[in-house]
């Protein structure tokens, strides 16, 4: 009987042992499944959180997306990638010396649009050779002596206009470029006396930088931060150019292959290849054989990288670089201008009249290209005529309606005075001067816009243009026309580009703009 007794209580510990196991396994799969289900719960609760902001954002993380989208496209051909792994190693008793910082110059001149799209060819040069690119000053327009603002000429007088001739005389000029004019405008920027008028007043250069991979330095920040580099060897009379600081490469044949079609044509690639030659490269061995400074003539002529076949620069990257400085970003004190100015522009009639707290700018834009300098005293010439009928019929082809606004690009005084005479009885025709000059001192946003205006410290004349550029191209709709054999304008090239952004562009004035930076 105990030994029967013995064995019943063996089977029922034996069966509560198992239904304790039964019960704790049930217990652990209900707890992982209620873990799994708060988990997917606050999943949830963040995803849909992510999706509103997300709404909320959308048209600022466009912007950067596409830096984030271009950083991943350039990354590969930034030399500095190369020693990312080591940054973090410090047993590696291999690191790579430190190698010196090199600086691209080049020689800057004609109109503002010009300018600018030097210093897009210029970063594409300072890519390909690994160099820092140091920002000229901003030259004046060769009429802008006799501008509206011509009495603000002479704040920045010590940088005056300059032009690089023609067709072939560029390259007959280029040695003065790189031995007179540029060792000439280090010295100025040397001079805190002399006001230094800075790309870095206008635009956002170290968002570019960000998006295409070029480090770039204002010139009166390249002669504090780097007083041994600027000592340029005018003198030295050796093509050869053995100087380790400064270096053009060997004039005659640099002139020759620079300049197009006015010698055997070189492409891009191989200008680089031989200036890399002659004047060193970041990624060599021996840093000491790279110069620390080189120097070029206009990067407005040089041959640009050819879009399927360029080693340093291939169709994806050459993409980068054209969004990238067709958005140029602006910099706060510019956009804050930009942005006020915009919100005074004329609104949607239909809107204002219902409801013009909300009411939203609406306008249409047209420039007309004259010759520079070139006065027009009377408006009712065959030609002049002629050229204002077929501006008015291209807005008619645009759809434009009577009535409508139309914002007259006038870095011509004859542009608005001829439009209003044969298109104001269609249209309403405004201009930035409306605003920028307005004596109104009792209009609070008219006297803001002026104050912001003036603390901007570059060329009055120049700023003026900018702004008539980037507020053409932001027009619903813009019309171009050109007077007498003109058929070209790079202002135009510019304010189409602004206009290719426009959505973009008036989305970022939409955004909160940080006060007291750049």
């Amino acid at each position: 009987m105990g030994t029967m007794r013995m064995k019943n209580n063996n089977k029922k510990s034996k069966q509560s042992l198992k239904h304790t196991e039964m019960m704790m396994l049930l217990f652990f799969f209900i707890a992982f499944i209620f873990s799994v289900f708060q988990l997917s719960i606050l999943g949830t609760f963040h995803a849909d959180h992510h999706d509103h902001q997300q709404v909320d954002h959308r048209d600022g993380r466009r912007g950067q997306e596409q830096t984030e989208r271009h950083q991943e496209i350039i990354a590969p051909y930034k030399s500095s990638s190369t020693t990312i792994n080591n940054k973090n190693n410090s047993n590696n008793n291999n690191k790579k010396k430190k190698k010196k910082k090199t600086f691209l110059l080049y020689y800057s001149h004609s109109g503002f649009s010009n300018q600018l799209l030097s210093i897009e060819r210029a970063a594409r040069f300072a890519f390909a050779t690994q160099r820092t690119l140091v920002l000229p000053p901003i030259l004046p327009h060769v009429t802008s002596s006799s501008s509206t603002f011509a009495s603000d000429h002479h704040k920045f007088s010590s940088f005056e206009p300059r032009t690089a001739g023609s067709k072939c005389n560029v390259a007959s000029q280029y040695e003065d470029f790189v031995n007179f004019y540029i060792p000439q405008d280090i010295k100025k920027a040397q001079d805190h006396n002399i006001p230094f008028p800075s790309f870095k007043e206008i635009f956002d250069f170290d968002d570019l930088s960000q998006k295409i991979g070029v480090e770039f330095m204002d010139m009166r920040e390249f002669v504090t931060q780097y007083p041994n580099y600027t000592n340029h060897p005018r003198n030295n009379n050796n093509n050869n150019n053995s100087n380790k600081v400064w270096c053009s490469g060997p004039m005659e044949e640099m002139k020759i292959k620079f300049v197009r079609n006015c010698g055997p044509n070189s492409t891009f690639d191989e200008l680089v290849s031989f200036f890399n030659k002659h004047c060193g490269h970041e990624e060599d061995d021996n840093s000491n054989d790279n110069a620390a400074v080189a120097v070029l003539g206009s990067a407005f002529v040089m041959p640009q990288p050819i879009l399927d076949n360029s080693t340093y620069l291939n169709r994806e990257l050459q993409t980068v670089f054209s969004q990238s400085f067709g958005n140029i970003k602006l910099s706060n004190k510019f956009m804050t201008l930009v942005k006020t100015l915009y919100e005074q522009f004329p609104k949607k009639k239909e809107e204002e009249e219902e409801d013009k707290k909300n009411a939203t700018t609406s306008y249409s834009a047209v420039h007309v290209r004259f010759h520079d300098g070139m006065e027009i005293t009377n408006c009712n010439t065959t030609n002049v005529r002629k050229l204002y009928g077929k501006l008015l019929a291209r807005l008619e082809q645009q759809h434009v309606k009577h009535g409508s606004h139309i914002l007259v690009a006038d870095s011509n005084p004859a542009a608005f005075r001829c439009f209003q005479y044969h298109g104001s009885d269609r249209y309403k025709a405004f201009r930035i001067k409306d605003y920028i000059l307005n004596n109104d001192n009792s209009n609070g946003s008219i006297r803001k816009i002026k104050e912001m205006f003036e603390n901007i410290n570059v060329q009055k004349d120049t700023l003026y243009l900018l702004l008539d550029q980037i507020m053409v191209g932001l027009g619903k709709e813009i019309v171009f026309s050109f007077h007498g054999k003109t058929s070209y304008s790079t202002f135009q090239v510019q304010i189409r580009r602004w206009h290719e952004h426009r959505k973009a562009i008036l989305a970022a004035l939409e955004e909160p703009i940080s006060v007291g930076e750049g």
